[in-house]
């Protein structure tokens, strides 16, 4: 169970849900509770960061 909240709470963030919702949802009182669950995936930061500061995908692969 503990993998099925996980994977729910890290597939809203990757979908931008806001974390106040994902802590609604999952029916934590605050959204300290919830950070547990939100695990940083190195691939999508690259994606978000990479094309703001104009760094090529393929540096650092």
């Amino acid at each position: 169970m503990c993998m099925l909240r996980h994977n729910a709470a890290s597939t809203m963030v990757q979908n931008s849900i806001p974390l106040a919702t994902i802590a609604a949802i999952l029916g934590h009182a605050g959204t300290r509770t919830t950070d547990i669950y939100i695990t940083a995936d190195i691939n999508n930061l690259k994606e978000c960061v990479l094309p703001l500061v104009g760094i090529s995908r393929k540096v650092n692969p």
